[in-house]
């Protein structure tokens, strides 16, 4: 054998001896875990571990197996890899348990390492809270008959038998009867987070801070201020939300609350909560508890008053937790207060429950819940973020957010901008993306730059730009999304989607070469039309140029939703509804977000800055000099005036940032007004409403050209419209002079021109 060939093959020995010496140790799933299940039949479950040593190869493939009474799956596929010595993944298993899971990395067709969790399930999770009757204050501790339910105490898990980790009291509750009927029904198991604090008044889980005018009882959790109201502590929501948040985003079923005594029918009876404020604050506690968490987890509220027999129930309190059903905003848990007699401990001269009251207790949860579940399981989407349909993910990262991630990481703060159009200015995928940043990083001050306007597109934004985003200081991450509105706004203008695209990354990244980029493309029917037909959609076409150009990360949700709907998992009308998408759509965005930058942040930060290099043009066009320019460069007004705080007198719509401002207005034919400005092109930012007529301009003394303004839109809003008249000028000085013309479109009332801002480039 010759030297070389001798060396590499010992290297070759050496690595391989290396690989297979690496012990795995699996941090998650744990032993006793109950996962969540996404649909009847499958879940998805988090794989994570810690090797021995680092691995020397870098293309490993992770694999996983469930086994169990005498059935296994086929090795299926983990999508995770493996960074230095730490494991991360999914892997979509079956519904049921207990599993023997094992997990094994292989190099080259061999096995490098591998690690087992005894017992794992995929079933169903539910969180309980409330006061003792939901917590271990049972008169008989209960025991799993089933043997397939277990608790988790926020650390480890174990089967469920009385006491329940992370609830007070040390005696008996209603759960392992109520997971063993839920268990009997659905042939899964089930997992418990149980929450309870004995004799907790509502009051007492309000978020620190929320005061009140008279205290509970108990006064241990709460304190009187100096104006003599009182204030929570905030110890139990803290807590409470802390569990909730540890099994992530859908991570469990439902919230059961159990809760209600210590507000009824106190002794003292200013210590007893009207049943309005009862409303109001648990009200509080669910809203602000699904904000906490990041996604709206379903609650069920009991009926909960009884004392004894000399006090059954308070009908104010029962009321009040009635009306979160009525209202929506719960689901109906069962009437504990009529468990009476025999089922109440000290012979039912008690609050709490006997032993045969605690299995009562948890039968009656499980009648009340077992309906919903059908019901939910039947309507189950089959989506799950991590599960790709195609084996493929839909995002480029490029150079991904490096600079952003080293801001975040290490000097602890950050400024992010979304700028877009109404799927952005709403609320739901923007904040559930903030909500990720705060909760990825804890300890840095986060800024947000809210630059979503409805109905805009690529070419306000690239004018824009300065305006509302730049403006507000340097930029460490910009998201940027027009795939939608550039669809509709400017379908037979490519070059325009392509030049506004270009100008703004060029003019972001020349106010600041550290800044990251981001750009999203959205769906609507039509893009996945185009998806069908194999072609790609040409808004998506366009800015992907400039994004690979400009070594932009990238985010492809119109494909991604339009894989996913034809792979089964939802469907557009029932699921994700419109192009201006369904909570469900919103989550699915922040979703693909979160699993796009749990990517890009998993190795550690780079310990220095990298400034974008800023590449030839794609388009000599482009709108890298954009800027909104002023009324006042306005001059030789015929027929036109000034509007200092403009405001339709039709009563149609309008958009932010286009009502109650300055606006030059012009209704009749013949009515003109030039400016000058230097540059290569141009335009009016105008409000497009039921009026807009058609309009004549002419650049430096040529022939008039006409544009109509009446838009697809305009019948019924004043649609703020950027309306480029020209963008192939030569550099230098130009004279602009504009005209309303004589006609209209068929569709218009009028003849108007309302302009708002110049567009100079």
């Amino acid at each position: 054998m010759k030297p070389t060939l001798a060396l590499f093959a010992g290297l070759l020995l050496v690595q391989l001896a290396e690989l297979q010496a690496a012990q795995l140790r699996l941090t998650s799933p744990l032993d006793h875990q109950v996962v969540q299940r996404s649909g009847p039949s499958v879940g998805q479950m988090r794989i994570t571990g810690e090797l021995s040593e680092e691995l020397l190869a870098t293309d490993c493939a992770i694999e996983a197996q469930f086994s169990g009474a005498g059935d296994k799956t086929p090795w299926l596929r983990v999508t995770g890899s493996v960074v230095g010595r730490t494991l991360k993944g999914t892997v979509e298993g079956p519904a049921g348990g207990w599993w023997r899971l094992e997990i094994r990395v292989t190099h080259a067709g061999k096995i490098i390492t591998s690690g087992t969790v005894d017992q794992v399930g995929i079933g169903e999770v539910f969180v309980v809270a409330g006061q003792s009757n939901s917590a271990n204050h049972g008169e008989e501790k209960q025991r799993s008959q089933s043997g397939r339910v277990a608790t988790f105490d926020g650390k480890a898990w174990r089967l469920a038998d009385d006491p329940q980790p992370g609830a007070s009291g040390a005696g008996g509750s209603f759960i392992p009867p109520f997971a063993d009927a839920l268990v009997a029904k659905l042939d899964v198991p089930v997992g418990i987070i149980a929450c309870g604090i004995g004799a907790t008044s509502v009051r007492e889980w309000l978020p620190k801070g929320v005061t009140f005018a008279n205290p509970p009882t108990i006064e241990s959790r709460v304190e009187r201020l100096a104006d003599g109201s009182w204030v929570s502590r905030g110890n139990a929501y803290e807590a409470f939300v802390a569990r909730m948040k540890q099994l992530g985003p859908y991570g469990f079923r439902a919230v059961l609350w159990h809760q209600g005594e210590s507000d009824a029918n106190q002794k003292d009876p200013t210590r007893t909560l009207p049943g309005h404020l009862y409303r109001e604050f648990l009200e509080s506690i669910i809203r602000d508890s699904r904000k906490a968490i990041g996604w709206d987890a379903p609650w069920f509220v009991a009926q909960v008053s009884y004392h004894s027999p000399d006090d059954e129930a308070s009908e104010d309190i029962r009321a009040a937790q009635a009306s979160l059903w009525r209202d929506g905003i719960a689901l109906e848990g069962p009437d504990s207060d009529a468990l009476k007699g025999a089922l109440r401990e000290r012979n039912g001269q008690g609050v709490h429950f006997s032993g045969p009251g605690l299995r009562e207790h948890g039968a009656k949860w499980a009648e009340k819940i077992a309906p919903w579940l059908d019901q939910r399981l039947a309507d189950a989407k089959n989506y799950h973020p991590s599960r790709l349909p195609k084996g493929r993910d839909y995002f480029e990262l490029r150079l991904g957010a490096e600079n952003a991630y080293r801001k975040f990481e290490l000097e602890k703060r950050g400024r992010i901008a979304f700028l877009g159009g109404s799927i952005t200015a709403g609320r739901g995928w923007r904040d559930h993306t903030m909500k990720y940043f705060e909760t990825k990083f804890p300890n840095t001050k986060f800024e947000f730059i809210a630059a979503g306007i409805s109905s805009m597109g690529s070419v306000p934004h690239a004018f824009r730009l300065e305006r509302d985003v730049l403006s507000k200081g340097p930029v460490d991450l910009l998201f940027v999304e027009a795939a939608v509105n550039d669809s509709t706004n400017i379908p037979d203008h490519p070059e325009q989607m392509l030049r506004a695209m270009e100008g703004l990354v060029r003019h972001a990244r020349q106010a600041n070469p550290l800044m990251d980029i981001v750009h999203l493309h959205f769906v609507m029917p039509s893009h996945m039309e185009d998806y069908r037909r194999g072609s790609v959609p040409v808004s998506i076409a366009q800015h992907e140029k400039v994004a690979a150009a400009y070594n932009n990360a990238s985010l492809n949700l119109s494909l991604e939703v339009t894989d996913r709907i034809d792979a089964g998992e939802f469907t557009w009308d029932k699921d994700f509804k419109d192009l201006h998408p369904s909570e469900f759509g919103h989550q699915l965005y922040a979703n693909s977000i979160a699993r796009m930058f749990d990517i890009a942040f998993a190795l550690p930060p780079a310990e220095t800055n990298k400034r974008h290099t800023i590449p030839a043009m794609i388009d000599a066009q482009c709108y890298a000099q954009g800027r909104l320019g002023s009324l006042a460069d306005v001059k030789n007004l015929q027929g036109f005036s000034l509007n200092a705080m403009w405001k339709p007198a039709d009563q149609q719509g309008t958009r932010a940032g286009f009502v109650d401002v300055p606006a030059l207005v012009g209704t009749e034919p013949g009515s003109m007004f030039e400016f000058n400005f230097t540059g290569t092109g141009c335009g009016l930012f105008i409000a497009a409403g039921p009026d807009a007529g058609y309009i004549e301009f002419s650049i430096d003394g040529g022939e008039y050209r006409q544009i109509d303004t009446f838009t697809n839109w305009s019948e019924r809003l004043h649609l703020p419209w950027a309306l480029i008249l020209d963008d192939n000028l030569n550099p230098g000085l130009h004279n602009v002079r504009v005209r309303i013309a004589s006609d209209h479109n068929a569709r218009a009332t009028g003849t108007a021109l309302r302009v708002f801002h110049l567009l100079l480039n």
